[in-house]
């Protein structure tokens, strides 16, 4: 087991972390505990993947039998926010799939999301930032860079110095995968950018796709020789197996490029045989099926998953939505 996994979770951790995390959101967000009391679990926190196109074939790429003609368009996500945002929606993270800044219209995407009130967070793996302008940069709330072992550092990072710059609001960071073949001096050149222009974390990842072939977290931080206040290290090798009542797919769903709703952000290697790629086995439904959905407050049924990195949020959930005698006897 990794240690991070028993280390006591820090104010990163909780900000900007959920996977084999403590869900501490959860009891600081009083709206959500009113309708957890009510028995009522809303779809605060959407995962939307407007586009499986991609400019990068990384080898890591946990989503890589995908359709890559599968695109939302601007109407769909129009009528999808306005659903959504009906039901309790409060936040949508804009991600892959694919790369989402392929999308030919993200620039209106951003705007439809922003016009419904919904804050917004970014998934990318920042080569296309120059495609966003300073008024759609001012509409996120934050975003978060992909990079990995086989992506070297470029010196100059132009493209990401200049978005840094114009969106000066935004909460930025890095997400790292780290493979088979670690490269410390890589990692260390990013945690050194994210240092120097303040990024809010640095994510440390392993490969999901090859769990076994990357090294420990507690041998990857060894050579990080950078300040690494601001890098969060989360090994993934430790997770459990899925539960019958999978509340987090009620609480942050995902909404594929093929328009259909699924439980959570891992359901490609969640099996066993990963898939590669949204399944079919795990879709929830459709729009059309929202009301019945959250009206009879149907969780997904997490049995067939043999990895979930999720049980802390399930469990709290679980508990939360149950009554409780004796409240004042705490």
């Amino acid at each position: 087991m990794d240690s991070e996994n028993n280390s006591k979770p820090d104010s990163k951790t909780i900000s900007y972390a959920a996977a084999n995390a403590i869900p501490v959101k959860i009891f600081k967000n009083e709206q959500l505990v009113e309708h957890l009391i009510n028995a009522y679990i809303p779809p605060i926190h959407i995962q939307l993947i407007p586009t499986n196109k991609c400019n990068l074939n990384c080898s890591f790429c946990s989503c890589k039998k995908r359709d890559k003609a599968e695109e939302l368009s601007v109407e769909q996500i129009d009528k999808l926010a306005r659903e959504f945002k009906h039901l309790g929606c409060k936040a949508v993270t804009i991600t892959g799939g694919g790369e989402p800044l392929m999308h030919p219209q993200i620039s209106e995407i951003i705007s439809t999301l922003y016009g419904w009130g919904i804050k917004i967070g970014l998934v990318t793996n920042g080569l296309l930032l120059h495609k966003l302008s300073q008024t759609d940069l001012s509409k996120i709330t934050w975003c978060r860079v992909s990079c990995c072992d086989e992506r070297p550092f470029d010196p100059s990072q132009e493209i990401l110095d200049v978005a840094t710059r114009c969106g000066r609001n935004v909460d930025w960071a890095f997400s790292y995968v780290v493979g088979k073949q670690y490269n410390p001096s890589n990692l260390n050149k990013y945690i050194r950018f994210a240092n120097g222009h303040k990024f809010t974390h640095v994510r440390v990842v392993s490969d999901l796709c090859d769990l076994e072939g990357t090294q420990e977290m507690d041998w990857i931080k060894h050579l990080v020789v950078e300040d690494d206040s601001r890098v969060i290290y989360q090994g993934r090798k430790t997770y459990d197996k899925g539960q019958k009542d999978c509340w987090i797919s009620l609480l942050k769903p995902v909404i594929g490029a093929d328009g259909k709703i699924y439980p959570c952000c891992g359901v490609q290697y969640a099996h066993d045989n990963q898939d590669l790629d949204l399944p079919e086995s795990m879709c929830m439904g459709t729009l059309n099926d929202l009301d019945v959905i959250y009206k009879h407050q149907k969780p997904f049924c997490g049995l067939q998953c043999d990895r979930c990195y999720y049980k802390n949020y399930n469990d709290i959930l679980g508990m939360m939505m149950e009554h409780t005698e004796h409240m004042e006897f705490v």
